[in-house]
């Protein structure tokens, strides 16, 4: 079996034979754009899904909303991130809305359980049903929201591509990729909003430049910082308990950022010796556990961007050996790419 623009990332091995394989697109790119290493094709295009996130908040913070509204890196971080739906994340998002005087019924990302397996739990045998604020894009819609209420748009509709709050983010998702608008496509997310379809390649750049941001005036210069340093300052925001992007961050010797996407796409970006890289992936049939996992891993591992130790730590706990039913070691899950 082929895919067009993917080639072979990871291999999941049972005894000394490759059982299964996930295909995928992988590159590598510097703050200007250039291609540094990839496998597959980096012109293969994509949507980013939440992994736009680090640049949607972009907006938010150069208009003045932010600040205006007294927005914390944390509650900043969890507007970049596809959180938990833990108590500090809907307190965090609920913590938004109100700075900006909005009502949760406001939000229109939809409900869905908390991610976080004992707070869906807990929700559950208190018979109460998940709301809009337990979503994991809760607080991107919030911080939307406040963009809209600070610029004196109406509130109504924001999640339409015509809107002027999402206009501003596609502006955003343009000049971190350095594409022309008119060659994003366009699509509805998950949780309504616009999601942006691009070349693997230019997702890898918009990390680069959100770790360099020198190539863009002041104001956004300044945002990206403030992007960064949320992220990195509160990586619990950013997921919650057993999040890939939370652990990655908290673990990494380097500095970096990680933002998973849905159907298998992940951002990261990072800086060695004084100069930014942006890393993006998609994985062709959209796993978004042991494939996603296992690339985002050989990444940082090939990359150097996590100590060794921490680095085997994470491979227990997200890329870990198949076992069969007693427990014992049946197989593995081994990438198969090289990209440094």
């Amino acid at each position: 079996m082929t895919v067009p623009g993917c080639v072979p990332l990871v291999h999941v091995i049972r005894g000394s034979t490759v059982e299964s394989a996930h295909y995928g697109a992988v590159a590598v790119v510097d703050a200007a754009g250039r291609l540094l290493h990839a496998a597959g094709d980096p012109a293969a295009v994509t949507f980013m899904r939440s992994s736009a996130k680090p640049f949607q908040i972009i907006p938010v913070l150069e208009s003045g909303a932010a600040d205006r509204f007294g927005l914390e890196p944390s509650e900043v971080a969890v507007a970049i991130g596809s959180h938990n739906g833990q108590d500090i994340h809907v307190r965090a998002v609920r913590s938004i809305l109100a700075k900006a005087g909005l009502s949760e019924e406001k939000l229109m990302c939809g409900p869905h359980e908390p991610f976080d397996v004992e707070t869906a739990r807990l929700l559950r045998e208190q018979g109460r049903q998940p709301t809009s604020i337990h979503s994991n894009c809760s607080g991107k819609h919030a911080a939307m929201l406040a963009l809209a209420a600070h610029r004196g748009y109406t509130t109504d509709g924001y999640f339409h591509p015509e809107h002027p709050v999402q206009v501003e983010m596609l502006s955003a998702i343009a000049a971190f990729t350095g594409l022309p608008v008119s060659g994003i496509a366009l699509a509805s997310d998950g949780c309504t909003v616009p999601t942006f379809g691009l070349p693997v390649q230019a997702a890898a750049a918009a990390f680069a430049r959100l770790m360099d941001p020198s190539s863009f005036d002041a104001p956004r210069r300044e945002a990206a910082r403030r992007a960064v340093e949320a992220m990195r300052g509160y990586p619990e925001m950013v997921g919650g308990d057993g999040v890939i992007d939370t652990d990655l961050m908290r673990s990494a010797g380097a500095e970096m950022v990680a933002k998973r996407g849905a159907e298998g796409f992940y951002g990261i970006g990072f800086r060695l010796d004084g100069k930014a890289y942006g890393a993006a992936f998609k994985i062709a049939d959209g796993d978004m556990g042991r494939a996603r996992n296992a690339v985002a891993l050989e990444i940082v591992r090939q990359w150097e961007l996590v100590p060794a130790h921490r680095l085997r730590e994470l491979a227990e706990r997200y890329s870990p050996p198949i076992l069969n039913r007693r427990g014992g070691a049946a197989g593995r899950v081994e990438s198969h790419f090289r990209i440094s």
